[in-house]
């Protein structure tokens, strides 16, 4: 017996039922059990298929935060993470500044207790029950490093984005105005036309590299340097340096995290 339970682009399912030779042939009676039970198997895999479907997008939304240089963090009102993109895990990894054992927590009681409150007001406001429009906090680090900027904000819709999840209440946007930004060179090849090197020269620019520690990367002379310097800009359309950091920092370029490492291998 074979019944067609679906059939599309991708090809058709179905379920099939097979007897040796030897056995004897279907009855009627079960005949009619298949024909009642396939509309339940329809039924079960169209929902399987929107499960699946979901679970892609859904997969699809969180990856893009991944790529992102700020660290973002979806928690509840209790303050407990949910989803922290690649960047915020390495943040709370490190412990300096901001933990999250079972809630997220600063280097300080008071901190804590800020930053607590914040999610708890935003919570509220996500779910309709208050009017707290979030907050903002510089959360100092043991390390002595300069203080990380924490945003925290209510979400406006949290069944949009395909990241319906009732748990996330609050959104909790992390920068370190220490962490070492270098623009993705691929990025910087493709939008300003410039070559594998004076992409890799013009990210060194952008991080804020002294020209000494790029001629000392690349083995260039300050001559070198300075006539790659002066291709950059003209590819840019950049007058000087300050131009040029100013341009790259403000550009799409500055939001991946994917070159990093190899930017420092090479």
């Amino acid at each position: 017996m074979l019944s067609v339970l679906d059939y599309g682009a991708l090809g058709i399912s179905g379920l099939s039922v097979l007897r040796g030779d030897n056995d004897p042939p279907f009855t009627r009676h079960e005949v009619v059990f298949l024909e009642r039970l396939s509309p339940h198997l329809r039924r079960g895999l169209k929902v399987h298929g929107m499960l699946a479907q979901a679970t892609r997008d859904r997969n699809a939304a969180l990856g893009g935060f991944d790529a992102l240089a700020i660290g973002i963090l979806f928690v509840r009102g209790d303050s407990s993470v949910v989803h922290a993109n690649r960047t915020a895990a390495k943040m709370l990894r490190e412990n300096d500044g901001l933990s999250a054992a079972r809630l997220l927590a600063g280097a300080t009681p008071v901190l804590t207790s800020a930053l607590r409150r914040l999610c708890a007001e935003c919570a509220a406001t996500s779910k309709g029950e208050g009017c707290s429009a979030g907050g903002a906090l510089n959360c100092a680090r043991p390390s002595g490093r300069r203080p990380l900027h924490v945003v925290v904000s209510p979400l406006k819709d949290r069944h949009r984005g395909d990241l319906r999840d009732d748990r996330v209440a609050a959104l909790v946007i992390v920068s370190d105005p220490d962490r070492d930004t270098i623009s993705d060179v691929r990025i910087l090849q493709a939008i300003y036309g410039l070559t594998a090197v004076e992409a890799k020269i013009a990210a060194l620019i952008a991080a804020g590299r002294s020209s000494e520690e790029i001629c000392g990367q690349f083995g260039y002379t300050r001559q070198t340097l300075a006539w790659y310097s002066k291709l950059i800009l003209a590819k840019t359309g950049c007058r000087n340096r300050a131009a040029l950091v100013r341009e790259l920092s403000t550009s799409i370029s500055s939001l991946a995290n994917a070159c990093t490492t190899s930017l420092r291998e090479n």
